[in-house]
């Protein structure tokens, strides 16, 4: 995670907490994280980028 260009979390700590039991559990987002990511969803679709992941 990095927070003023200084990593507070390793990458490889990251995926590991997100791979493992407790980064896999889903809690339900607040009204402030969904309008976050619906802005940020807005944003992303107007400008012209597309993000896609194949498996």
């Amino acid at each position: 995670m990095l927070y003023h260009e200084k990593y507070l979390i390793s990458k490889e700590s990251l995926a590991d907490f997100l791979s493992s039991k407790n980064g896999q559990d889903i809690v339900q987002k607040s009204a402030l994280h969904q309008d976050v990511i619906e802005k940020s969803m807005v944003e992303q679709k107007n400008s012209g980028m597309e993000f896609t992941m194949s498996l």
